[in-house]
């Protein structure tokens, strides 16, 4: 379990420094003025990424994911130390999921907040735009948040035995 929970963590170090040069290649589209960037997909012009408002949105959703990550290698790093079921464990686990479901939030809701505030011309009219995507990673970070709680309850239960016993 070790050797996997280390490669795990390799893993997710690497998704958190892919994700940072996203967000820099990002910022020197649209510092560029450019309208996509090769085979990335990073499309500056349109509604969702719109100059720099749509890049902050962007960027607050990546920092949020991030720190769901962070979370991810914490609960790794328990792994490694062979306590996959304690109760900090658990904790990292649902902060893990609870990031998950924050990130999509921010990144559907809140262009549509700050359009409804006028607070930036860049989004157009206030729209909700919905991926399937958004819905399946909405629904993982549920079952994530699940069964960090089972652990909980495991956790509990195991102690009442051990009290019985």
């Amino acid at each position: 379990m070790r050797l996997h929970a280390a490669i795990a963590r390799r893993l997710v170090l690497a998704t958190m420094a892919a994700t940072g040069a996203t967000r820099a290649v990002a910022a020197w589209a649209v510092l560029g003025g450019a309208t996509g960037f090769g085979g990335f997909g990073i499309d500056a012009s349109s509604a969702r990424n719109a100059g720099w408002p749509g890049w902050w949105v962007d960027t607050v959703a990546a920092a949020v994911l991030v720190a769901g990550l962070l979370q991810l290698m914490r609960l790794l790093r328990r792994y490694e130390q062979e306590r996959p079921f304690s109760a900090d464990t658990a904790l990292h686990l649902r902060n893990f999921a609870l990031a998950l479901v924050v990130s999509v939030l921010v990144q559907r809701l809140l262009p549509v907040f700050l359009s409804t505030l006028g607070a930036s011309a860049a989004f157009g009219p206030p729209h909700l735009t919905l991926f399937t995507s958004d819905l399946w990673i909405v629904l993982i970070g549920g079952l994530l948040w699940l069964i960090a709680h089972v652990m909980v309850e495991a956790e509990r239960l195991s102690a009442d035995n051990e009290q019985i016993v």
